[in-house]
């Protein structure tokens, strides 16, 4: 028998060739063989997430603090809470990490295979995850790789005010700049270079901007915040602001018609009426 005292292991801290954003890794075990499991503690801070990847063996995860996502290929992004168990089947492709806005954190245990308890994605596999050792080479690889409609620029504008824009949307008025790139329009709405680089140029970008794991449920999160002030959205945005809510809900209601989230704001926020102007631009046959 063999006890590890809480605090005796060292912390360490995520790669970035293997995670984005900030993660600590607290190792809990790591039995000699002919035992092959391995587990560790790991806390991911809002918005942070591993790189999709495998295990031989699979992986259970089991939540023990805050809020997190996972999802594997094909399916969409899950939200996992404290006391949820997540299996990962052998060989089944998957990230998981943080909510947009809160920390989480897990239990890992999986078992080696030859030596090896994960395979990140590599050149032989789907994509190839290079080596990153800075923000900036990060952002490279989501263009050229992940992120062909560069939503990274959203989470770049969003991260240094977005805490901030919370306090101001549960308030009931927003006093700062950040419209542009927290409630994005259709492209050709708007012409000054803010504008037009936060500007949706397409329906797939729309999809892909709701489908991204921190992007989609930040945008939700502000727009329940601003059904939930049962205030005007002119006493809210001020003007043109509150034009841009409308016609930002607009363009999310006919990308994802099924989520209520944005139907229910058309009805509660701007008297049912979608903005025209956006439906139009979706008409095209470009979008």
């Amino acid at each position: 028998m063999e006890i590890k005292r809480a605090g005796s292991q060292p912390s360490t801290k995520g790669s970035a060739q293997y995670f984005t954003g900030v993660v600590r890794v607290d190792p809990l075990v790591d039995a000699p063989e002919p035992a092959r499991v391995v587990g560790v503690s790991v806390t991911f801070e809002p918005g942070a997430r591993t790189a999709w990847h495998t295990h031989p063996l699979g992986q259970t995860l089991i939540v023990t603090a805050g809020c997190g996502r996972v999802q594997r290929e094909g399916r969409p992004v899950e939200e996992i809470r404290p006391g949820d168990v997540v299996w990962i089947a052998p060989g089944e492709k998957h990230w998981h990490g943080a909510a947009p806005t809160t920390a989480m954190t897990h239990i890992a245990i999986q078992e080696k295979l030859d030596g090896r308890a994960v395979d990140w994605l590599g050149a032989g596999q789907r994509r190839a995850i290079p080596r990153l050792s800075a923000a900036r080479d990060l952002r490279e690889h989501m263009r050229q790789d992940d992120d062909p409609f560069d939503l990274q620029r959203f989470v770049d504008a969003q991260n240094p005010v977005f805490d901030d824009a919370l306090v101001e949307l549960r308030a009931g008025r927003k006093r700062s700049h950040w419209m542009w790139f927290l409630f994005p329009q259709i492209a050709g709405l708007g012409f000054s270079p803010m504008a037009q680089r936060y500007a949706i140029r397409s329906r797939a970008e729309a999809e892909a901007y709701l489908a991204h794991p921190v992007l989609g449920d930040r945008l939700r999160e502000c727009v329940r915040l601003v059904v939930a002030v049962r205030r005007p959205i002119a006493e809210i945005f001020g003007y043109p602001d509150d034009m841009k809510f409308r016609s930002c809900v607009t363009l999310f209601a006919a990308a994802a018609p099924g989520e209520a989230v944005f139907s229910e704001a058309l009805d509660a926020c701007c008297d049912g009426r979608a903005d025209p102007s956006t439906l139009e631009k979706l008409a095209s046959p470009d979008r």
